[in-house]
């Protein structure tokens, strides 16, 4: 009776030769530790010393799992009914040769586990030359398998008795007539200098530390890849392509896109721990350098595109929502999919879920802003295209680059209007699963699914919706179908956009100009002053020596007061040319704090000048003044002659002084309004007269109509009787055309009234002279320069504090990324190092770190914010806590800390309200006692007025900056942003409380230093019975 045998080569058959190359057989292994629950992966290739290590922190094998299951080619571990794992992962290997991917990567094996709950650890030992070997069948190789009860006895073995392992492997290569010479020279001198480094021993820790797990250590990598492809930048697209494909395992591996997406639908703690407990992390290193590419999808790129279809096809049809971004649209569809689809040869495959993202290709065309565009285009042109995953899995190759299995790009190429997709414009997903689509199947190679039935039904019914999605919903064959619509509503946003952005450049370098134009005149001003004063001081000098001539020489005393007054107004108006050198705030620009002091300290010194200039004046008028009153006496004129000059006095001014009163005044606003007049009334006028274009094209059909009309009454008076009624019937045609003319003409007439009415152009004009109209100009001039300024500033300010948060985001999600392998590592280093001297050094490491980790949960509030709900806070457990923040600087600065706050103090409020404003002035009132010998901090309460008291024995706060602290960007300190006490108060009055300095007049302490004062709301203090004041 005879007998299958299977020779050795059958496993490099199914294994390395099945597998399309090195990315693939990566992938499978991070598939295998996904299985097992790993919550992190990492391959780690090292080309310096020819190894790899795979490595997992998984459930594990013990030795019965290596022999019965690993060792088994085509195991049915995974196979028939849907397992899922403790995670509640579903398991995605089901042919049992997934493993044999290793056997791609390096010619030596060690595979060394420890199964989760036993505490037993397992290793097997190959060479995979003996698998390729046409002689050998598979039960005649003997592969050396152990087991040990603990970490300590597999190092002890791993250490000092690997030897043992390499001699049971090489008896395999006894019979010298089962190999060729060299071959079998070159796999025993491997076998016998195979040597496990120190790495190895670090990982298998971290396994013992987290109770289990898997590590591979391969050795004599296969020289087939070229590793350093991946360190350097490449030119050859191929080369490129598979450097892109490596790094997609890394973000790829599992549907980051759904779950972003979920997230900014949802976004609940509960939730989002729920998902932190199902990840996995694969990493990937090569020579030291982590392969992590951020230019993957982020949750924001989720919320970035122009139209999006998010659904599930079911039975040929699909049903769900498509969106238009731009528009705020959002529509329930349904699509028939059945169109080309033989039911008799086509299997339906179950249901799909599916998300698509389409980003218009020009960014003139899009509802993203010109920056996310790019954006956007850029990861598009690397990574677009539609994935597929099965149970949150992806499968290969669907959305690489080149995969083009839904026709997109084929289609596309016939007629870009109406197939717009393609991969360089679309991200995406379509996701199946294991129970659900169980025709779909992987084909051996783990390159795609089996072309049967099910997966072409699959395939069609994508691809049919595609067709439906441009055609059917967004009308690309239409003129005027929705997508024209759309891209027509966003070139003309755009163009504004545009011109926005260029006006914001031109403003910013505006300002920019101005105040280095500023501080250039500052400092050539210093000079300036003392120049100017000096002429004037000069001129006013000379004019009082002109008008002592004038009054001496006068005729009268009523001429000499004339003359006197005359020369007094003079006189004045020469010193205000001083005024001419003052540097006016213009609100519309944001001025630096020292600029600010600089022009507060120019413009102080000119007020001096001035005031001693106008002393100046007075003294001389005085002593001018005098001698008036003393010369009256030469003017003997009688009565009547007096009377005479006083009446021609009065004459003349009541007919001609006082009319010219003003006058140069009038006369230099006369030509500044007559200049702004003519401007207007030349916006108006082309407008008008563009807008008359629609009109002027009648005026020839006019003039046409009334030559006619001319003729024909010329005809009526010399035609004959018989040709009168032909006349007629052609006058009533001529007239019917004229009225119809005229009627289009009123309707012309009609919207170009409303076109100029509701012009943006002759409403800003109209209400502009309005305003001057009603004498608000001024008031509306200066208010719109100050909420230009205003607004210019928090844009600045919250484009400062959107940088600042993100930071503390990134710095929270590294902490979080590198916060479990430090602590392990930590305590690894705290055991081995427990006999030595170097012990209390790591102890204290241990302890500092610890700290560290409770600091950044109580910063937690600060991340989450959005999220955080009101509880009740004691608030004296709360600061207490809180202080341990700055405990490091509060003992290293000798700060005493006095708190008065009651102990049954409690407010019902959100955790980061408190948390910011209070960690602010703490921080500020330690900076500002640094020079001081007296330390204190005191935190005291007014029941009477809910008001806490920050107090603290520090320089205290000078009263020109009181006015200023609560603004933005003011800071004294070295360092300081100048946001601190603008945000902390921000944060409060959002809330319904409120922050301010207290001088030392009102406070309760007598401490010398700042004071500040937290009121809260009256409905967030809670009694000790739980009953709201």
């Amino acid at each position: 009776m005879a007998k299958f045998r299977t020779r050795a080569r059958a496993v490099d058959l199914l294994g390395k030769q099945q597998i399309r190359d090195e990315v693939t057989a990566i992938s499978e292994l991070l598939r295998n530790s996904y299985d097992a629950d790993a919550f992190e992966g990492l391959v780690n290739i090292n080309t310096s010393n020819q190894s790899i290590v795979v490595w997992d922190d998984g459930d594990g094998m013990d030795a019965e799992d290596l022999e019965q299951n690993w060792l088994t080619i085509g195991t049915y571990s995974k196979k028939g009914k849907i397992q899922k794992s403790r995670k509640g992962r579903v398991k995605i290997g089901e042919k049992g040769i997934g493993r044999l991917a290793v056997s791609l990567l390096g010619d030596q094996l060690l595979l060394i586990s420890k199964k989760r709950y036993k505490g037993s650890w397992s290793l097997l030992y190959l060479h995979w030359e003996l698998f390729r070997n046409e002689r050998l069948f598979l039960e005649d190789i003997e592969i050396p398998v152990k087991n040990f009860s603990s970490f300590d006895e597999l190092v002890t073995f791993l250490k000092n008795n690997v030897d043992e392992l390499k001699n049971i492997l090489v008896r395999n290569l006894n019979d010298k007539n089962n190999w060729d010479a060299d071959k079998r020279n070159e796999v025993i001198t491997q076998i016998n200098s195979f040597t496990i480094n120190n790495q190895v021993f670090d990982l298998l820790k971290l396994n013992e530390n987290r109770g289990g797990g898997t590590l591979f250590y391969l050795a004599n990598i296969d020289t087939t890849w070229d590793w350093n492809i991946y360190e350097t930048q490449i030119k050859d697209e191929s080369l490129q392509v598979r450097v892109r494909r490596l790094k997609d395992i890394l973000y790829s591996f599992q549907n980051y896109i759904d779950l972003f997406d979920e997230e900014l639908e949802k976004n609940t703690e509960s939730e989002e721990e729920k998902k932190e407990e199902t990840i996995f992390i694969p990493k990937i290193h090569i020579n030291g350098k982590p392969m992590e590419d951020e230019t993957w999808f982020n949750q924001e790129d989720i919320g970035l595109y122009d139209y999006a279809l998010k659904g599930q096809i079911q039975n040929g049809v699909f049903q769900g929502k498509a969106f238009m971004r731009g528009l705020k649209s959002i529509e329930n569809v349904r699509a028939e999919l059945t169109e080309g689809i033989d039911r008799r040869t086509l299997k339906d495959c179950g249901p799909i879920k599916l998300k698509w993202y389409f980003v218009e290709g020009s960014a003139d065309l899009s509802s993203l802003n010109k920056d996310e565009h790019k954006r956007m285009n850029d990861k598009l042109n690397n990574i677009g295209g539609v994935y597929v995953y099965r149970d949150g899995l992806r499968i290969l190759p669907y959305g690489e680059t080149g995969n083009d299995f839904l026709n997109m790009e084929e289609r596309r190429s016939l007629r870009a209007r109406t197939y717009l997709f393609s991969h360089r414009r679309m991200f995406g997903f379509m996701e199946i699963s294991k129970a659900e689509n169980p025709n779909l199947v992987d084909k051996s190679s783990r390159e795609g699914f089996v072309e049967n039935a099910t997966y072409n039904y699959f395939r069609t019914v994508g691809i049919n919706l595609l067709k439906w999605w441009a055609i059917q919903y967004l009308e690309t064959l239409k003129d005027d179908g929705k997508r024209d619509s759309y891209i027509n509503y966003y070139k003309s946003e755009y163009e504004k956009a545009e011109k926005a952005r260029q006006s914001q450049k031109d403003e910013e370098k505006k300002e920019k100009e101005h105040l280095k134009d500023l501080r250039n005149k500052l400092s050539r001003d210093t000079n300036s002053i003392e120049l100017l004063t000096n002429r004037l001081q000069k001129d006013v000098v000379l004019r009082i020596e002109e008008g002592i001539n004038r009054i001496t020489n006068a005729n009268s005393r009523f001429n000499q007061e004339q003359f006197f007054y005359s020369l007094k107004l003079n006189l004045y108006e020469t010193i205000s040319q001083i005024n001419s050198v003052k540097i006016e705030i213009n609100p519309r620009y944001q001025y630096p704090y020292d600029l600010l002091d600089m022009i507060n300290t120019h413009n102080n010194r000119i007020t001096v000048e001035q005031l001693n200039l106008t002393t100046f004046i007075e003294e001389e008028l005085d002593k001018l003044k005098q001698k008036i009153d003393n010369s009256n006496l030469k003017f003997k004129l009688n009565v009547l002659e007096q009377l005479d000059q006083a009446i021609d006095w009065i004459d003349d001014f009541c007919n001609n002084k006082y009319s010219k009163l003003g006058n140069s005044y009038s006369i230099s606003i006369q030509n500044l309004l007559n200049e702004v007049s003519q401007e207007f009334l030349q916006v108006i006028n082309n407008l008008i007269k563009e807008n008359k274009k629609d009109i002027s094209i009648y005026l020839e059909r006019l003039a046409v109509i009334k030559k006619q009309m001319i003729q024909q009454k010329l005809q009526s008076k010399a035609i004959l009787l018989a040709e009168k009624n032909h006349l007629e019937e052609n006058i009533q045609n001529t007239i019917k055309e004229f009225e119809n003319v005229t009627k289009e003409i009123q309707e012309k007439i009609i919207i170009h009234e409303d076109q100029l009415r509701n012009s943006t152009e002759y409403k800003v004009i109209k209400e502009y002279l309005e305003n001057m109209r009603d004498q608000n100009v001024i008031n509306s001039l200066n208010k719109d320069q100050f909420l230009i300024g205003l607004l210019k500033k928090e844009v600045d300010m919250y484009r400062d504090i959107s940088a600042v948060g993100l930071a503390a985001e990134m710095t929270s999600h590294e902490f979080n990324s590198l916060h479990r392998s430090i602590k392990e590592n930590v305590d690894v280093l705290s055991k081995a190092l427990k006999p030595t001297p170097a012990w209390p050094i790591i102890e204290k490491v241990r302890q500092a770190f610890e700290s560290l980790e409770r600091l950044h949960q109580r910063m937690s509030p600060l991340y989450r914010q959005s999220r955080s709900r009101s509880k009740e806070i004691n608030l004296k457990t709360f600061l207490e806590s809180l202080l341990d923040y700055f405990k490091t600087d509060i003992n290293k600065y000798s700060v005493s800390i006095v708190n008065h706050i009651p102990n049954d103090l409690t407010i019902k409020e959100i955790e980061s309200v408190l948390f910011t404003p209070l960690a602010n002035l703490i921080s500020n009132s330690i900076y500002w006692m640094l020079d001081r010998e007296r330390r204190e901090l005191h935190f005291y309460y007014s029941d009477t007025d809910n008001i806490l008291f920050v107090h603290d024995t520090g320089t205290g706060i000078k009263e020109m900056d009181r006015l200023r602290i609560f603004e933005p960007y003011f800071s004294k300190k070295l360092e300081g942003r100048g946001l601190g006490l603008f945000l902390s108060r921000d944060t409060l009055e959002s809330r319904g409380h409120s922050l301010y300095f207290e001088d030392n007049v009102n406070v309760i302490k007598n401490l010398e230093g700042a004071c500040f004062c937290i009121k809260f709301k009256k409905e967030t203090i809670v009694e000790k019975y739980g009953v709201e004041k």
